[in-house]
């Protein structure tokens, strides 16, 4: 008897589940399978309407198309080009579409000025429109075309000049930047930092040298011509020639050299750069100076692609304890400045070379015989 009223109980309780989830089917007009509209989102993107908002959203029956919004956003310093299915890539979107999902577009910008800029007072509106730069893993690139005319010497110069005015424009967008001034122009072809100035350069991350610029002067021990730029990672320098003594001495952060054209690197002109981890070396490159690399802890691999260097100065690579491979592409072997040229290097460092000079080499660099080889 207790048996059966248990199984009764049983019985009921499923009816009633099964009478409840029958209720709850009939009133799905919320579900997916059955809405009748969905919304779209109009963001802005940086940008704003009339109204202030920085959004508009308007509902749409399933199939429909959605009308573009009859007044376009304002952003400053810009120009509003259409409006896309991603915030910085996708596609226009295509507003014949009919729409099946909810959905976000976003308004897409472009810098409503020239580029280069060419007008120092535009720099904060133009990285204002960037957005980028408040964080220095991702710096905001900043091409600009001045003429420097006279940037003045490494240990001198006359006040108030472009290059100053440039550096102070930096330093009052707090921005980290990757400076662009490849177009720029300058009196004479030698290009000076200017040790004695030190705003802004600890916003510069990387700088693309002017195209007209062929070398970088001499410093010293006590004062590198690069020494107020403290987290500065790259620099590029298509028309440089001729690297100064000391130019880059201890610039820790420095993990990036192309010097496509260079021919002189000088004395101690990377020593201490500790963050350096690969260089590749220009075809024209005649000499290289004492200690011109000495302690790059991070230095992994040299290619010198230059089938006429000369000489390697003394103590060129020493303390460069990570270094394992070399490869030298120049026939005749260069001349060393005495034997600590690889001093402390990895104890397993590879030196390659043209296959046709491997026993010049062997002969000449004496020290280094057992880790010659050719290259494949």
């Amino acid at each position: 008897m207790k048996n059966t009223v248990k199984l009764l109980g049983i019985a009921i309780l499923i009816a009633l589940l099964g009478v409840f989830m029958m209720a709850c089917g009939d009133g799905r007009n919320g579900s997916d399978d059955e809405k009748t509209s969905y919304t779209v989102t109009f963001n802005a993107n940086g940008g704003i309407w009339n109204d202030s908002n920085d959004s508009k959203i308007v509902q749409v029956s399933l199939n429909s198309i959605v009308s573009i919004p009859a007044d376009e956003p304002f952003r400053a310093h810009s120009t509003f080009e259409d409006w896309y299915t991603q915030k910085d890539n996708g596609e226009p979107f295509n507003f014949l579409t009919p729409i099946t999902e909810d959905i976000t577009l976003y308004a897409r910008w472009s810098y409503s000025g020239a580029l280069p800029l060419t007008d120092i007072s535009n720099i904060e509106g133009y990285l204002e429109f960037l957005g980028t730069g408040i964080v220095i893993e991702n710096p905001a690139v900043l091409p600009i075309q001045l003429d420097f005319g006279v940037i003045g010497g490494a240990f001198s110069y006359s006040p108030n000049t472009v290059w100053e005015d440039l550096l102070k424009a930096i330093s009052a967008t707090n921005r980290y930047i990757i400076l662009d001034i490849a177009d720029c122009t300058m009196q004479g072809t030698v290009f000076h930092p200017v040790l004695m100035l030190s705003t802004g350069k600890d916003k510069i991350v990387s700088i693309v040298f002017p195209n007209i610029a062929a070398s970088i002067p001499n410093g010293n021990g006590s004062n590198p011509i690069f020494r107020n730029f403290p987290v500065l990672t790259s620099f590029i320098g298509t028309g440089i020639v001729s690297i100064g003594d000391y130019a880059f001495l201890n610039s820790a952060s420095l993990t990036e050299v192309k010097l496509p054209n260079v021919e002189i690197i000088g004395t101690g002109a990377f020593s201490n750069c500790t963050s350096l981890v690969h260089i590749e070396l220009s075809k024209n490159l005649n000499s290289i100076g004492a200690v011109a690399f000495y302690n790059c802890t991070s230095l992994t691999e040299i290619t010198i692609l230059s089938e006429n260097l000369e000489t390697i100065g003394s103590d060129a690579f020493r303390d460069c304890t990570n270094l394992i491979l070399v490869n030298i592409h120049t026939e005749t072997p260069p001349l060393l400045g005495g034997t600590r040229v690889f001093l402390d290097t990895d104890p397993n460092l590879q030196i390659k070379v043209p296959m046709g000079s491997v026993e010049a080499y062997k002969a000449a660099w004496a020290l280094y015989a057992d880790r010659i080889s050719a290259m494949e």
